[in-house]
Parts: C-alpha cells; structure tokens; sequence
C-alpha cells in the first residue's frame, strides 16, 4: 500500500499490539523449535508453532 506523504490517516488505521517469541536450536543444529503468541488492544490474539528440520 502507497500512501503519499500529505495523507492523513485516520486514527483508527493504527493498532496497540505485542508480540513476543520463543526459539529453540537442537544440539545438533538440525533442527528448531519456535512459539509465538500476539495480542491486540482490541482482544485480538494469534498463537503460531513451528518446527524446522535441516540435514
């Protein structure tokens, strides 16, 4: 999205959130574990999980 910069945006375009985040590498180096979670001012909340496997 392109917003030329005499725009004026409304304020409900901008949106509190927080997100924080956790990664974990095997011993090995073969594999990674991570978990995130966010949250919105508005009550909105995401959770992810993922794993990563390299050889």
């Amino acid at each position: 999205m392109s917003i030329p910069a005499a725009t004026v945006l409304p304020r409900e375009v901008f949106h509190r959130a927080l997100a924080v985040g956790y990664q974990r590498v095997t011993n090995q180096h073969t594999a990674t574990f991570s978990l995130t979670d966010a949250f919105t001012h508005s009550g909105e909340k995401t959770v992810g999980v993922g794993v990563g496997i390299g050889w």
